[in-house]
């Protein structure tokens, strides 16, 4: 199926809005009135700023839509309510969202300003967005575009910051109370359910704690049942606010996320062939993800003359990853890695005679431990690897600096412009030599200065205009430097010393109307990439394998038009859409001869959007009906047309799909919410994912708060 390409953009002048919340209520429930913008939001500009007068393209989803009682069933499945996000998902239980064209170590992924990047995230997309328990948040902030003047490496394809909820203070204290949220689904074979609990002491000390038990069964498809597929997941946050002295917020948090056996299915004799995918050959893999994150966060307002505000967080965080593969002849190895990230940042906003200004430092400092070890078909150990899948006994460390003005020009005219500079510097102590089986050891620093400027006027009541550029950049880690793994059936990757960091330069230019009854955003960007790092063939063998490295070979671009909008019908009822597309083509050496040939940028997002109506005809009643479209992904890379597991030869088949949703609040204390997702049992995938999507999958979602 195709969809027109005009008929798209006209359904594009549509767009999904978040509900509206109380920036400073966190943990509290979605008001009536859902359908204007959000007031302010923290990631654009890492401070608290209107969204409509923002230059820069920002989607947000908060209350229902997120982690309340229409609560999706993973944040992977939550970005996908965003028009423009594509959210590819190699498994059941892993997602990689695509912003402008680019995922994985190219976006920027944040947990209320704190890095969830680190430096053994491998080339494409990766499962690490799916270790972040949606139902603990607030609220999820996407911004489209280079944010690396703001956030440092990765964010060159844009940024989405998670913020967790909070406890509330009402009529001057922590109140007591929480909620239960039990969420069944029939296509996905899912149980969800989340207890938490909320509270204080007087006006100074406030709690929250959560728990989740996550059941997902094997997947029924449009097209029948996945086997393979099912995992279990086991969630915890706690957050406690302490108010120190009047101006002076403490804040310590703690999240665990763990997943067991988290199948990758379309690698193993489970997969089911999709218009002529082929079937994996190995018996088993599956993957063990383990997250801990313990952060001290210190909010303070007029700490002293110069500083209007000043926020300062320390964080400790690590990811734990374990694979176990069984492969066809019965031999089997596990590897994985142990990410431990120290984490600190400062912030401070001035008011000053040039302008507002923004300004501070953060760094993250990793200590890395890797392993892989081999077993014959009897179990037997046959060889214990120097490292695992990056390198053993190794240090990463991000160390930046960065500031960021807004001067009122006068006239509706506003200029903002910022500049950051990056230090990173990578020691990896056991480095296995592919040619010798030697241990190595391997150190660089790599130096990174960008800047952005961006003018918006907005002297005309109701619009918003604005166009800028921005600097993007991503530092070489160590999964570029030290991995040492199978890229293909008949390829290696070896370790890449030398690297220097990819590049990237934004030019944009949107409009915003607030017209009531309609509101709308048109957004056009071109984005010039520069020294990608791209497998690159060496012209050797390693036991019959062909020799790859990597190196900055890759120049290209990524260009593309967002439209997203809502029209008040009145009655309560809003229509609303979005659509995206998306261009790009970068260098690459598209087999093992040592030949360079441009092509489409791998798994490029497709033609999409979508379209609904929803409102509240009566109160306590919420009804919505969406239409999510996608067209053909027929522009292929090599590398894609090569990856006949989990896309179809030609490209993946488009698809048009009908999701309903009625919500009620049977007290002010209970809301059910029923949906009917996929309603015609349409057998679709996301481009590049390894498996279906859910067929006709009934949800129910009952939540209760005492």
């Amino acid at each position: 199926m195709r969809i027109p390409v005009l008929f798209a953009l006209l359904l594009s002048l549509f767009a999904h809005r978040p509900a509206r919340a109380d920036p400073g209520d966190r943990g509290s429930r979605a008001p009536e009135e859902p359908w204007v913008l959000p007031e302010t939001v923290v990631t654009p500009s890492r401070r608290e700023s209107p969204l409509f007068f923002l230059p820069v393209s920002t989607s947000v989803l908060e209350g229902e839509e997120l982690g309340g009682a229409r609560a999706p069933r993973s944040l992977p499945d939550a970005a996908e309510e965003i028009p423009g996000v594509m959210v590819q998902k190699t498994g059941y239980g892993q997602g990689s969202p695509y912003l402008r064209g680019l995922t994985g170590f190219r976006t920027l992924t944040l947990i209320d300003g704190i890095r969830l990047n680190h430096s053994a995230y491998r080339s494409g997309p990766n499962q690490y967005f799916a270790t972040i328990d949606h139902l603990s948040l607030a609220r999820l902030e996407v911004v489209r575009g280079p944010g690396s003047v703001l956030y440092g490496s990765d964010a060159m394809g844009g940024v989405l910051n998670v913020i967790p909820r909070r406890p509330v203070r009402k009529d001057g204290e922590y109140p007591l109370g929480g909620r239960v949220l039990t969420r069944l689904a029939a296509a996905e074979r899912s149980a969800v359910e989340r207890l938490e609990i909320t509270g204080g002491l007087g006006a100074e000390l406030g709690f929250l704690a959560g728990v989740d038990r996550k059941r997902f069964g094997d997947l029924r498809a449009g097209d029948g049942r996945l086997p393979g597929t099912g995992y279990d997941e086991w969630d915890g946050d706690a957050v406690v606010s302490w108010s120190a002295a009047p101006g002076l917020e403490i804040l310590l948090g703690w999240q665990r996320v763990s997943q067991d056996d988290v199948p990758r299915t379309h690698k193993t004799l489970s997969s089911r062939p999709w218009h002529g995918t082929e079937r994996g050959s190995e018996r088993r893999r599956t993957l063990d993800q383990l997250r801990d994150l313990v952060y001290l966060e210190a909010r303070a307002e007029k700490p002293a003359d110069f500083l209007d505000s000043l926020r300062a967080t320390l964080s400790w965080q690590r990811q734990r990853e374990s694979r176990y593969r069984v492969q066809g002849a019965g031999r089997s190895d596990r590897q994985g890695f142990t990410v431990d990230a120290y984490g600190i940042s400062l912030t401070a906003l001035s008011d000053t005679d040039v302008g507002l200004l923004t300004w501070g430092l953060d760094g993250t400092f990793e200590r890395v431990g890797s392993f892989r070890v081999k077993y014959d078909a009897g179990g037997r150990v046959t060889s214990v690897g120097i490292q695992g899948p990056v390198a053993d006994d190794a240090a990463y460390d991000l160390l930046g600096v960065f500031a960021r003005d807004e001067v009122d020009l006068g006239s509706g005219f506003t200029f903002s412009a910022g500049a950051r500079a990056t230090r990173a510097r990578v020691d990896a102590d056991r480095v296995e030599d592919p040619r010798t089986g030697r241990r190595i050891s391997l150190s660089d620093t790599f130096g990174a200065v960008v800047g952005a400027a961006r003018l918006s006027y907005t002297g005309l009541r109701g619009w918003n205009l604005y166009a800028g550029a921005a600097q993007g950049f991503r530092a070489p880690n160590l999964s570029d430097l030290t991995r040492f793994d199978t890229a293909r059936s008949n390829e290696i990757e070896t370790p890449s010393p030398g690297l220097d960091p990819e590049r990237s330069l934004t030019f944009e230019a949107g409009v915003k109307g607030d017209l009531d009854p309609v509101r709308f955003e048109l957004s056009l960007y071109h984005t010039v990439l520069r020294d990608l790092i791209r497998r690159f063939p060496t012209g050797r063998e390693i036991d019959g394998d062909v020799e790859v490295t990597k190196d900055n070979v890759g120049d290209g671009y990524v260009r593309g038009v967002e439209l997203r909008g809502e029209i008040d019908l009145g009655g309560g009822f809003v229509a609303f859409g979005g659509g995206s597309f998306t261009q790009g083509r970068a260098d690459t050496y598209p087999t093992s001869r040592r030949r360079k040939a441009r092509e489409y940028l791998d798994r490029l997002p497709p033609l999409s959007g979508q379209v609904g109506i929803r409102g509240t005809p009566g109160e306590g009643l919420f009804v919505s009906a969406r239409l999510r479209m996608a067209d053909k992904a027929d522009r292929l890379s090599s590398r894609d047309r090569a990856d006949t597991q989990r896309i179809p030869p030609g490209g993946t088949p488009g698809h048009a799909v009908i999701d309903l949703t009625g919500s009620l609040d049977l007290s002010d204390r209970a809301t059910l919410t029923l949906s009917v997702e996929n309603l015609t049992d349409r057998a679709f995938r996301i481009h590049g994912s390894g498996q279906n999507e859910p067929g006709r999958n009934l949800v129910l979602t009952l939540e209760i708060r005492f």
